[in-house]
């Protein structure tokens, strides 16, 4: 995907994410499911720069940041690429595993840097679930791209009855 067309959906993650989803207190970590199907479709090559570039335009959209995630989106980055290798045999459902991964390590690193303040395990655990469902629906629509699933459908007219 081109560097700019991921800016852009970055810049509506952190607008929507800092926007109207600010008031729910377990709004799905928008940016995050936007790395992880970046991390399934993304070669990895370009994967460092895409992220970092998701992390840092959260940085400058969101006012309280407490936590610098330009730097966060790199160091998952680079767990995260091992993992998607590893995960290779679950097809689909490793977006939303990425992304579940993905959201309970980034907000798990704000609690850590910031406090608990207010999270609860459930809402941790309901806000963790509900970014992967997002990243789920977010892969769905950006299409099948560098490698969606393990397996390959022959057309009906090449198919061999046996």
């Amino acid at each position: 995907m081109h560097l700019l067309v991921v800016a852009v959906l970055a810049l509506l993650a952190a607008l929507w994410q800092c926007g109207p989803l600010a008031l729910w207190p377990v709004a799905p970590d928008l940016s995050a499911a936007l790395a992880a199907c970046l991390v399934v479709r993304t070669e990895n090559h370009r994967l460092l720069l895409n992220l970092w570039v998701i992390g840092l335009i959260r940085d400058v959209v969101d006012p309280a940041a407490t936590i610098v995630y330009a730097i966060l989106f790199i160091v998952a980055a680079v767990g995260l690429i091992g993992a998607d290798q590893r995960l290779r045999g679950l097809g689909l459902a490793r977006v939303p595993v990425i992304a579940a991964i993905l959201a309970l390590g980034l907000r798990l690193a704000e609690i850590w840097w910031a406090g608990l303040g207010a999270e609860t395990p459930q809402g941790l655990l309901l806000r963790t679930l509900l970014t992967a469902a997002v990243a789920s629906g977010l892969f769905i629509l950006m299409g099948s791209g560098r490698s969606s699933a393990p397996i390959r459908v022959r057309s009906v007219r090449t198919a061999v009855v046996e």
